[in-house]
């Protein structure tokens, strides 16, 4: 019997660890957010994309035609600073390849349900719980995300790595991978991306922190709040993404 509950009286769909722990069930379990004008975003509940339409920011940009992939999704780290300095790494993300999954961060998923939006709640160690929120404007091409740290273990401090894969194709098409970075450009970010494109086209050489790719709240303990992060075709500031399919 699966573990899943239907709330009739607000449509609402929950999974527990009983499915979201096996890959034979959570990767053929997806979910869709609708922005109201073609675009979408769409995934496994396990977190892998398992279709070409797979994709977290899907807009259409001639509405409600012509559709594309610009952001595949996002490879998620969640990093534990203990007192003494040491970090643990836990990569809450998914990817299919052929023969292997890698990453397995839905080993860690404790519950999924799909409403407010489509929600993920992971406990990767005892006392160290995060939530994920996935949602659309309506009416336009703009996915959020937010990141909501519900507990984690005394004196210590947390933060997530988020790296974008940027793919800009057609929603029919594939891609094939290539060595190269593509520019990506973030809400609220602090970096001024006008100066740092000068800057970088007159030394050819970024600057470190922009080589990362990583958005790095610097202590996520104690927020009560979630923590927005926005992505749309037409964004400002500075950061640098790598290519995904």
């Amino acid at each position: 019997m699966e573990a899943l509950l239907l709330d009739s009286d607000k449509d609402q769909i929950i999974f527990s660890s009983d499915i979201l722990h096996r890959a034979d069930t959570s990767l053929q379990r997806e979910w869709l957010v609708p922005n109201g004008i073609g675009g979408y975003a769409s995934s496994t509940i396990s977190g892998a994309n398992t279709r070409r339409y797979h994709g977290l920011l899907v807009a259409a940009l001639a509405a409600p035609l012509g559709r594309a992939v610009l952001v595949s999704k996002l490879e998620e780290t969640l990093v534990v600073r203990q007192p003494g300095g040491e970090e643990q790494s836990y990569e809450l993300s998914a990817n299919l390849y052929p023969g292997a999954i890698h990453p397995q961060g839905f080993l860690w998923l404790e519950s999924w349900q799909s409403l407010p939006s489509p929600t993920w709640r992971w406990e990767p160690a005892p006392g160290l719980r995060l939530e994920k929120r996935i949602w659309m404007a309506h009416g336009s091409n703009v996915t959020y995300s937010s990141y909501q740290l519900l507990s984690a273990p005394e004196h210590s401090s947390v933060r997530i790595d988020l790296v974008p894969l940027v793919a800009w194709r057609d929603y029919h098409a594939e891609m094939r991978a290539y060595n190269t970075e593509l520019p990506a450009e973030w809400v609220g970010a602090p970096t001024d991306f006008a100066a740092y494109r000068s800057r970088h086209q007159q030394t050819h050489t970024p600057e470190p922190a922009n080589r990362c790719r990583r958005w790095r709240p610097t202590d996520l303990r104690g927020v009560s709040s979630p923590l927005p992060m926005v992505l749309s075709p037409s964004i400002s500031a500075g950061s640098r993404a790598r290519p995904g399919v």
